[in-house]
């Protein structure tokens, strides 16, 4: 995936939003401080909510909607055609929460056919159903730009309700995934820590181009049925039956599938045709690279699955098996596998990686595969991930990546955090003759901020909000050139404030010091944004309902767990002290104690890649799993004291 050239068509398809109407289309305004006065037209007279401005709308107006975050009570339904409802300042400062737990409701539904949303947070909507609590489509709509975020069921449209979704993040929903039908269009954007009853992606008909699959757990990454699925990265799932692609009737092109966990033939009733990296039936697997995966095959061919050029290799069992052995007929052309396996032009020696153990997955000047492949009608004009030529040389190179004239990656320490954020960079060349000239944009401004010669590793200190491509560009003696960027852009959040607790506290919003601290931790907790501290003070803070972290935030008790201690009022309510639904929050120094769960969990229960440091989870009680805490993939808890806690129910294993 090319993030350059995915920034530059986002910043198109941002402008013709904000220029459409211009020939004939109003504008309405939504702004939390409007007045509120008919028909919404200018900021001065905004609609305080964004159903009237909506209602207010005319085929072909845009919603224009201002700062912060819009609690709402019901469904947004979006009824007329052509409407663009457009965050003004982007998804981090225009956030629609549906108030789950607390409230039940979809966020949107659409009707209008041609609606768009841009610049959008959609997180936490929720019903009964587990389909399109966040957005449901019933009509064709273009979704870009937007965050969409622990919902249950984050995207869903009708089979024949064409969705395009662009340039999205789409992570910590439950449910049934994304769910897209004919004619959809799935681009460039980043799917990840969903835990789904199906799959992260569930398409019929449609095309998913340019996307990173990863970190999903439940049911495969992607389950697919007569789609076009291309130059996708599927990494790190975790799945049954099957791990990262199961599909029927698909062309797969030109992707990486690496390191994905599924079940091994034989356990917890798997079988033959289970614990697939790749499930696919009826379909075409061209120049992709299914390596490291952690499943009892690499991939599973059913039928006339027929794969060619592609690398299956390092898998956990075995690479490649067919649903008849011996295959009636040749399915592996060019294909570089082990063992040695019956097909057309076949290469078993080791397929030669730049750098597998960090994942660096493209060829080695040395590599087998190089010049090994056999060329195909697509690949003239056709482009590999890192947005090389598909045939370098006269003959295409087996798997998903084109090794060209002069090779070159980039790695991060980390892609996203709070101004001034200072990251790291570190850049690798290979092939053609040294010594290389390296020259780095921050900002894909084209102007060089740093250049030197062998400058592969820089440090860049990002003072202000943004979202910034970065660009290496390396020359060699001979004149070559690799243009390369990292997976993806840095997002550069505002400064980061402390929000503080204390039972002494005056209680006012931010509560940005200990003297305006809040008196209680929910209410700080909801102040904070990501990457923020909420700080406790010391003290018993008792607590009628579960204390509930929906950002991705530190919750930390400042003098320890001995002094810090969020109590329920149990038997007076019954709930669960801490419930954390955000991806990777940190709990630190805390006592959690008399909570009372009828769910599980009486103390803790703490969402994907979360951690818990230093804190005593003691004297809780839950139904079902576990009576002191539940963890959820991904989660570390160190140095913590767990006792004393207790479960009823029955059919469960002991817990915490």
């Amino acid at each position: 995936m090319n993030v350059c050239v995915s920034l530059r068509r986002l910043a198109v398809a941002v402008h013709l939003v904000t220029l459409a109407g211009v020939c004939g289309g109003e504008e309405r305004h939504v702004s939390l401080l409007g007045a509120h006065q008919f028909p919404f037209t200018d900021w001065a007279g905004a609609a305080t909510n964004i159903q009237d401005a909506v209602n207010a709308a005319r085929p072909g107006d845009r919603v224009l909607v201002s700062n912060g975050t819009y609690q709402i009570t019901a469904t947004i339904n979006v009824a007329s055609n052509d409407v663009a409802i457009v965050g003004v300042a982007g998804p981090y400062h225009t956030v629609i929460d549906g108030g789950f737990p607390w409230r039940t409701n979809r966020c949107f539904h659409i009707w209008g056919t041609n609606a768009v949303l841009a610049g959008l947070t959609v997180r936490y909507g929720y019903t009964v159903q587990e389909l399109g609590n966040g957005i449901l489509l019933t009509s064709p709509a273009h979704i870009t730009n937007c965050w969409i975020l622990y919902n249950r069921g984050p995207v869903d449209s009708d089979y024949h309700a064409a969705l395009t979704l662009s340039d999205c993040v789409i992570a910590g929903n439950t449910g049934k995934g994304i769910q897209c039908g004919v004619s959809s269009v799935v681009a460039r954007c980043d799917v990840h820590d969903n835990h789904t009853d199906y799959a992260a992606i569930y398409a019929s008909g449609a095309r998913i181009l340019d996307c990173w699959i990863h970190d999903n757990d439940g049911g495969s990454g992607m389950k697919v049925y007569y789609c076009v699925v291309e130059r996708c990265t599927i990494t790190g799932n975790r799945g049954h039956p099957n791990a990262g692609l199961e599909g029927l009737g698909d062309v797969i092109r030109s992707c990486v599938i690496v390191s994905n966990l599924g079940p091994i033939w034989g356990s917890s009733g798997y079988g033959p045709g289970d614990g697939a990296a790749v499930h696919e039936e009826n379909g075409v697997i061209e120049n992709c690279t299914i390596v490291n995966n952690d499943c009892a095959v690499g991939v599973f061919g059913l039928e006339s699955c027929t794969t060619i050029n592609t690398i299956v290799y390092y898998n956990r069992g075995m690479n490649w098996a067919p649903a008849h052995w011996p295959p009636d007929r040749p399915v592996l052309f060019n294909c570089c596998v082990t063992p040695d396996i019956p097909g057309v032009d076949m290469v078993t020696s080791a397929p030669g990686f730049v750098d597998l153990d960090v994942g660096n997955v493209r060829l080695d000047t040395a590599s087998p595969c190089r010049d090994a492949g056999t060329n195909l009608g697509w690949m003239s004009t056709a482009y590999d991930l890192d947005g090389n030529r598909r045939i370098e040389n006269s003959t295409v190179d087996i798997g998903a990546y084109e090794h060209a004239r002069i090779n070159c990656s980039i790695s991060a320490d980390c892609y996203k955090g709070n101004a001034p954020l200072v990251i790291a960079f570190h850049a690798r060349a290979w092939g053609g003759p040294g010594p290389v000239f390296c020259a780095w944009d921050f900002d894909s401004d084209g102007v060089v901020d740093r250049q030197g010669w062998e400058l592969y590793d820089v440090t860049n200190t990002f003072a202000l909000e943004g979202r910034y491509c970065i660009t290496l560009t390396l020359t060699n003696t001979l004149g070559d050139v690799c243009v390369s960027h990292p997976r993806e852009p840095v997002h550069v959040l505002p400064p980061s404030q402390d929000r503080h607790v204390s039972l002494h506290g005056l209680h006012i919003h931010p509560f940005a010091d200990l003297t305006t601290a809040a008196t209680n931790v929910q209410d700080a907790v909801d102040a904070a944004r990501w990457g923020e501290r909420v700080l406790v003070s010391a003290g018993v803070h008792r607590v009628s309902e579960s204390v509930c972290v929906r950002e991705t935030i530190m919750l930390r008790g400042v003098e320890g767990r001995d002094a810090t201690v969020i109590e329920t009022t149990f038997p007076l309510s019954s709930n669960r002290c801490l419930t954390v639904k955000s991806i990777g929050t940190v709990v630190e120094g805390l006592t959690l104690t008399n909570g009372f769960s009828w769910e599980y969990c009486g103390g803790l229960l703490l969402g994907n890649k979360g951690m818990v440091e230093g804190c005593t989870i003691s004297g809780n009680h839950g139904y079902g799993i576990a009576g002191g805490a539940c963890i959820f993939p991904q989660g570390v808890v160190s140095n913590c004291i767990i006792r004393g806690n207790s479960k009823s129910g029955v059919g469960y294993q002991a817990a915490a």
